[in-house]
């Protein structure tokens, strides 16, 4: 029985609003509600029921608002992380889930209303009952990034100043650190002014909009915030120091708008995940090839390279060598695959690999490990047997590793791949999944940027992902004021539809939160 049948009310007139606040972490809104600096997160949590929401592991962005969107974990949708090794070992562009409904194509089978605005995955955009613009991964406003198609120039017309991401890029030079920051708030406004016009002017029963600014923001000035980061800038900090704090309280205005205007409306906040500090980059090919298990091919272009490796010249010594000449705007300014082209020059790469001889490869945004065997491809190196006993004995090494600030151990975390996704062996979800320093470590686009197995990070980030995000609901029916423990990105999306009294025939990997009055609730503290 749904909530709306158990309360006895007709559910023809509910609406529910989503915010999407990417990266938001209660870690900085408890205490900065304390504080008073927060007072719409203040009185949604004193009207609501709100909590961390845990994510996927590892916490990346494609695989977790996937995952809110199809309440689906990520073997069962396929999208794990930003991008992929193909069977040909070439990186290629994760892109979105192909063969699962989204709460967008059940909510328009079921004929309600939708409005979605710049959620991360919904490019292409999908035929819906409704409107859905495009995310950040949109090519350019020259795609087709809204459906249907021809909303496109009625939405540059009513916001001329419409933007996918910030229109600057973020160097270490204090300059760019300034316009960086005013372009973070210059995308924050858009989105805003975009929302408010869907909102008012087109109807809906769920509509959802995201601003990416909190993820963006905790990236790059986290730094300057945090006194405890090893890179803390006292001198950046008078300057940048508040930049994370103001863009909190512009979210909390804007929740705030949206609780007054919105006042017959079940109101969601939620983000993909949560947010820490960033302390370096761990480059995992290198500990596989430094203990046998990846091997380079033996020809005169690897020698060449593996001779410049010796002499120090390396894709990470020409990044740091480019900051120290003040270049690093220049490099910005170059494009993602751009600077592939000239690290691959020098670089050793993919293709540098012997795949006939390696065992075990990392690739992937928090350098997870796949084993290179038939158990996961015909073409594997590994037989089925020897997959498991390669797998034990690179585990057993990575526990030796340490943390170079603390002396503990670097690895905090190990998970096979049948721990967190069980079932058939899909070929985008690795065998081994690490989380280094609590996630405050990352791996790296490229394979083998320097000699080193940890590094300090090649971007200017120094904050990154962590495994709680947060979620709040608000509205009739909804328990007041508890903080609910034990909530997942999966369950999000069963949670509304069980709320709408929408029925679907999906197997939900989440479940519904036992958050409505006149019901049991689980875990709540």
């Amino acid at each position: 029985m749904t909530f709306s049948e158990r309360k006895g009310i007709i559910t023809l007139m509910k609406k529910v609003f989503i915010v999407g606040i990417d990266g938001a972490t209660f870690d900085l809104i408890r205490p900065w509600v304390k504080q008073g600096y927060l007072p719409n997160f203040k009185r949604f949590m004193e009207n609501g029921t709100t909590g961390y929401l845990r994510t996927t592991i590892p916490p990346l962005t494609p695989s977790a608002w996937t995952s809110f969107m199809t309440g689906l974990t990520p073997e069962r949708h396929g999208v794990f992380d930003f991008y992929y090794l193909g069977e040909d070992f070439k990186i290629k562009v994760s892109t979105k889930a192909k063969g699962v409904k989204s709460i967008w194509r059940i909510l328009s089978a079921s004929n309600k209303k939708v409005i979605s605005i710049a959620v991360p995955m919904t490019y292409p955009p999908e035929p819906v009952n409704g409107i859905m613009i495009g995310d950040f991964f949109t090519p350019s406003l020259d795609s087709r990034f809204t459906y249907p198609p021809d909303f496109k120039e009625t939405l540059l017309k009513n916001i001329p100043d419409y933007k996918l991401i910030e229109d600057w890029k973020y160097t270490d030079r204090d300059e760019d650190r300034e316009r960086y920051r005013d372009a973070i708030f210059d995308l924050l406004d858009v989105q805003f002014r975009t929302t408010v016009f869907l909102m008012e002017k087109y109807p809906w029963d769920v509509m959802m909009t995201t601003f990416l600014a909190t993820d963006h923001s905790q990236h790059y000035y986290w730094k300057f915030m945090d006194e405890k980061h090893p890179d803390f800038d006292r001198r950046g900090a008078v300057r940048f120091g508040s930049v994370i704090l103001d863009v909190y309280k512009k979210v909390d205005e804007y929740l705030g708008y949206f609780m007054d205007t919105l006042k017959d409306t079940t109101i969601v906040f939620m983000s993909d995940h949560g947010a820490g500090p960033l302390y370096g980059t761990v480059y995992m090919n290198n500990f596989l090839r430094r203990y046998g298990f990846l091997k380079l091919k033996s020809n005169f272009r690897v020698g060449w390279k593996r001779f410049l490796y010796g002499l120090g010249i390396t894709p990470e010594s020409m990044a740091r060598t480019a900051a120290r000449l003040g270049l690093s705007k220049k490099l910005a300014g170059v494009s993602l695959g751009g600077r592939k082209k000239l690290a691959n020059r020098i670089g050793i790469t993919f293709g540098d690999v012997d795949w006939r001889k390696t065992y075990a490869y990392s690739f992937g945004y928090y350098s997870p490990i796949y084993i290179n065997s038939k158990l996961r491809s015909e073409n594997g190196v590994l037989s089925r047997e020897d997959h498991k006993k390669v797998e034990e004995e690179i585990v057993s090494l990575l526990k030796e590793l340490k943390d170079p600030y603390t002396g503990g151990r670097l690895i905090t975390s190990i998970w096979r791949r049948e721990e967190l996704y069980p079932g058939p062996i899909n070929p985008y979800i690795p065998d081994i999944i690490l989380s280094m320093g609590d996630f405050g470590y990352t791996g790296s686009t490229f394979p083998f940027p320097s000699r080193r197995i940890v590094s300090k990070s090649m971007t200017y980030k120094s904050g990154d992902h962590r495994i709680n995000g947060v979620f709040g609901i608000m509205g009739e029916g909804i328990k007041q004021g508890l903080w609910y423990e034990g909530a997942r990105i999966i369950d999000i999306t069963p949670t509304i539809l069980e709320y709408l009294g929408i029925k679907t025939d999906v197997n939900f990997s989440g479940s519904v939160l036992k958050i409505f009055e006149g019901g049991e609730n689980e875990k709540i503290s």
